[in-house]
């Protein structure tokens, strides 16, 4: 099975857009459907947890987490070169969601930082993901 993958991303009034194919695993994990892969540009192992109620994302040392119709605190963790580690307190709010099991998964949500008990919008996301034989 193969995958593509595409990340629209937008932040400080600016798109990017992050598209490819490479290969999947698909696996089912209780309710979750978990598709494994890796970008080939930046050989970073992605695995993408995908549920009707919640939405996991691991991507290389980092870890987005969704839940739907709620905005969700989570902690975000960053390795820093030093081999220490910096971490922001993150809130997700999933906003839109079209699945088309097994083949389309599409799904929107937008990340802020908590700063002094305020929310900070960091950017708003699609992420798409097209399976094929």
């Amino acid at each position: 099975m193969k995958i593509n993958f595409k990340s629209t991303i937008h932040q400080n009034g600016e798109q990017q857009v992050i598209e490819f194919s490479s290969p999947v695993e698909i696996t089912k994990e209780g309710n979750f459907t978990v598709f494994s892969f890796t970008e080939p540009n930046s050989d970073v192992h992605n695995r993408i947890e995908v549920s009707e109620q919640e939405i996991n994302i691991f991507a290389g040392s980092t870890t987005v987490l969704l839940k739907k119709d709620q905005n969700f605190e989570f902690p975000l963790v960053i390795p820093m070169e030093d081999g220490s580690e910096q971490t922001f307190e993150l809130v997700s709010n999933w906003t839109k969601t079209q699945f088309d099991a097994p083949h389309y998964y599409m799904f929107e949500y937008s990340l802020s930082r908590v700063v002094n008990t305020e929310s900070v919008l960091i950017g708003s996301y699609t992420i798409e993901l097209t399976i094929s034989e």
